[in-house]
């Protein structure tokens, strides 16, 4: 059973396009243990609001790569675009 993950941001305002350019430029090109893929989208009528939907094998994957990005400073420069971050997990329901 997968977990999909949505993150989403709310930029300071005006500094949305600079989020999105950041999250384009921090994409991993190899592998991340667990993750089976990562989307980044803007909102058409709030460029200042960006989703974030991820795909992991399980919620604890997501929560070690997570503490890896804050022990390595690897979010601060997300963090200072940034208003708020809301994360939220949802289960794929086996049919």
């Amino acid at each position: 059973m997968s977990v999909l993950l949505t993150v989403r941001i709310r930029a300071c305002r005006g500094r949305g396009g600079d989020l999105v350019e950041l999250l384009g430029t921090a994409s991993p090109e190899e592998e991340i243990d667990g993750c089976f893929g990562i989307s980044v989208f803007q909102s058409t009528n709030d460029p200042d609001e960006v989703l974030i939907i991820e795909r992991w094998d399980q919620v604890e994957s997501h929560k070690q790569f997570l503490a890896s990005l804050e022990d390595a400073g690897a979010l601060k420069p997300m963090q200072k675009m940034s208003e708020s971050v809301t994360r939220q997990y949802f289960t794929e329901i086996d049919k």
